[in-house]
């Protein structure tokens, strides 16, 4: 009994554990696209700047 209540417990961390870094790295790879993003909007708007001059 103890024995496989102490594997569920370990399961759930581990579970827990990866359910926290997926979302870490969704953070992570939102943060980076928005980044992205907003560099290609700021080069783009000094593109249309230069043509338009």
């Amino acid at each position: 009994m103890t024995v496989t209540e102490g594997e569920r417990g370990d399961r759930t961390r581990s579970i827990r554990k990866f359910l926290y870094y997926t979302l870490l790295t969704i953070v992570y790879l939102l943060k980076g696209i928005v980044l992205i993003l907003t560099l290609l909007i700021m080069l783009g708007e000094k593109g249309l700047k230069r043509l338009k001059v």
